[in-house]
């Protein structure tokens, strides 16, 4: 397999037309997945690298927000914390991914629920079984966490009409 160079600037502009526009976005971009895997530090060096560089053509002067996964965001950090000159937090953002965040947020949700008798509500009325229930508040399973929660908001909210 060869190794391209790419020069992104370039290949920017003949997809795109820098314009202005009234927001302080002027263009959102999704950079295409690279077909080497993301898992080294030398991949992540070159993804923040391009990232930074699309940034600065598209949106100059704004800085760069990557998301992804815990592994890559621990692979993100490591770079930015070894190599603070080039990839400091005030060049670029490094997030948790959107997943990782609402998983955090449903744990936070379970801590709050625990011991309020939320999961036995939820096994009488025969929505989960115990123990499923019980998985709610770690977060298990964020799709039927996600769920019970719902189920839980739309019976409080009829409730809350017939009163």
């Amino acid at each position: 397999m060869t190794l391209k160079t790419w020069n992104i600037p370039e290949q920017l502009s003949t997809l795109v037309k820098p314009r202005q526009i009234s927001m302080h976005l002027k263009y959102q971009f999704t950079v295409t997945m690279f077909q080497e895997e993301a898992k080294s530090i030398a991949m992540m060096r070159h993804s923040m690298n391009k990232a930074k560089q699309c940034v600065q053509f598209l949106n100059s002067g704004q800085i760069p927000v990557i998301t992804g996964d815990q592994p890559l965001y621990a692979l993100a950090k490591s770079v930015q914390w070894n190599w603070p000159n080039r990839f400091s937090e005030e060049q670029i953002v490094v997030l948790f991914g959107d997943l990782h965040i609402e998983i955090a947020a449903l744990r936070t949700i379970g801590d709050w629920l625990d011991n309020s008798g939320w999961t036995s509500a939820l096994s009488q009325a025969n929505i989960a079984s115990s123990g499923t229930a019980d998985s709610f508040l770690r977060a298990s399973h964020v799709s039927r966490t996600r769920h019970a929660h719902e189920v839980t908001a739309r019976a409080l909210y009829i409730i809350m009409q017939r009163s």
